[in-house]
């Protein structure tokens, strides 16, 4: 039958930001807020249903209430020039009531949406942006390495959760579900003022994370550490009234491995068992737009 539910919850969810000029090139910022994560329908389901991607048969639970969240963040920043920055920040975290995908079952294929006691979230972040003309000392205003920007970021994040239900008094702790260790971001990029021609190469890697979370009996799964390689060129004629396009995306096409973590060490060994293993495609786009 129906599941019906009436839940009411105020929440205040303040803000705060400071930021202060040390020169006219650097800032230091600080900055809280309060956030929510509410659950969502199929979380709050009290029926199992498949899941795509995992291959389990997964129940939510109509008692799950909504995850707070306290967030605290310090952030350093440089602009040496035109377009140009560089920061160091790190953030932390305090979640209330976070809300997971974990197994129920391993051996018939279960699993569920669960609630743990609170968890917390660590971390530092490194940023820049810079043109290529400043990296080489070439100051002339012509020169064509103005029009390459390299950019990226890197963040190494630290993650805890204090496992059992909102009531409990567990001290079990694990890394949060979804949550990577680390973070790497680089992007190349081109754009030519007059000749309407514009290109960037990214790369992305993204650190094993925890995809599904098991208990004191049952294994964690794990999604292996992946890195992700983009193209894009596009070139714009009459006026830029018309663009033409070319994607390239995951140039690399490394297999996407979950895998059970059988001697608990969080990383792919010979006693860990691979999951699902799935080859993933490079996509090829072409594109044509017309501005009327």
């Amino acid at each position: 039958g129906a599941i019906n539910i009436n839940y009411t919850k105020v929440d205040y969810c303040p803000s705060a930001n400071l930021v202060y000029s040390l020169t006219e090139k650097t800032n230091i910022r600080m900055s809280y807020s309060k956030t929510l994560n509410r659950p969502e329908y199929r979380e709050l389901a009290n029926f199992g249903f498949p899941e795509y991607l995992s291959g389990f048969f997964v129940s939510g639970d109509s008692t799950l209430k909504r995850a707070s969240i306290n967030n605290y963040d310090v952030r350093y920043e440089i602009f040496p020039g035109r377009a140009q920055l560089l920061s160091v920040s790190a953030f932390h975290k305090t979640i209330t009531n976070p809300i997971e995908f974990s197994t129920s079952s391993f051996y018939a294929s279960e699993a569920r949406y669960v609630q743990s006691k609170s968890a917390t979230i660590s971390g530092a972040e490194v940023e820049f942006r810079v043109l290529l003309s400043t990296l080489f000392a070439r100051r002339n205003e012509k020169s064509l390495l103005n029009n390459f920007t390299l950019s990226g970021n890197g963040t190494i994040t630290r993650s805890l959760v204090t496992v059992g239900n909102a009531s409990s008094d567990s001290i079990t702790s694990r890394p949060l579900q979804g949550q990577s260790p680390y973070i790497i971001n680089f992007a190349l990029s081109y754009a030519g003022d007059s000749s309407g021609l514009s290109s960037t190469l990214s790369l992305n890697r993204i650190g094993r994370r925890l995809a599904i979370a098991g208990s004191n009996i049952l294994p964690e799964f794990f999604d292996k550490e992946r890195t992700v390689i983009d193209f894009q060129i596009a070139k714009t004629f009459l006026d830029s009234k018309v663009e033409v396009k070319f994607n390239a995306r995951d140039l690399l096409a490394q297999d996407i491995i979950t895998y059970l973590d059988f001697d608990k060490s969080r990383t792919l060994t010979e006693k860990d068992k691979i999951f699902t293993k799935n080859k993933a495609p490079r996509i090829f786009i072409f594109s044509l737009s017309i501005k009327m």
